[in-house]
């Protein structure tokens, strides 16, 4: 009989956890890698797929951060979640808001009530200079979300933008 040793016996969720451990402790690249183990023994998880794009976003390889995204999307094309994280990586990584916004909007028409994409919207809409649109969507995230001061002070840099100081 060979005995295996403890890292040969860790499973998904144990590996899943570490990594997440070392993602909070801001090590991106041995979260990274300890995704890969989970996902080497869950590939279908959009879960790890998608938290190994954070961890590779992080370390600003909005590239393979993508790749990730797209791998959850693959395996559920109705996660609002996956959707969103490329939507984010597409805009903020990479300047190309057109795209992200038609991510976000699928988002948006899986599930009208989340805040994170609503946020990234109104975001990717004032990089594009259509404040007024990024307002109506700041409103809509600080409505669902009231205590998030994020989304505030996006609404506040917005309203500035727009000469409405006394909002």
């Amino acid at each position: 009989m060979m005995l295996l040793a403890p890292a040969e016996c860790q499973s998904a969720q144990s590996y899943s956890d570490q990594a997440y451990s070392y993602f909070l402790s801001g090590n991106y690249e041995l979260a990274a890698s300890t995704y890969d183990r989970a996902i080497q023994l869950e590939p279908n998880s959009t879960a790890l797929w998608n938290n190994k794009g954070r961890a590779l976003a992080m370390l600003q390889r909005i590239d393979q951060a993508i790749y990730c995204f797209d791998r959850s999307i693959a395996i559920n094309p109705d996660d609002p979640e996956s959707l969103n994280l490329k939507a984010i990586a597409l805009s903020q990584g990479l300047k190309m808001d057109d795209q992200a916004i038609l991510l976000f909007d699928r988002a948006l028409a899986i599930n009208s009530s989340y805040f994170d994409a609503w946020n990234g919207k109104g975001m990717a809409l004032a990089d594009k200079g259509d404040l007024s649109g990024s307002l109506v969507c700041l409103q809509m995230a600080t409505k669902l979300d009231p205590l998030n001061p994020g989304a505030w002070n996006n609404e506040g840099v917005v309203l500035r933008e727009l000469g409405k100081h006394q909002e």
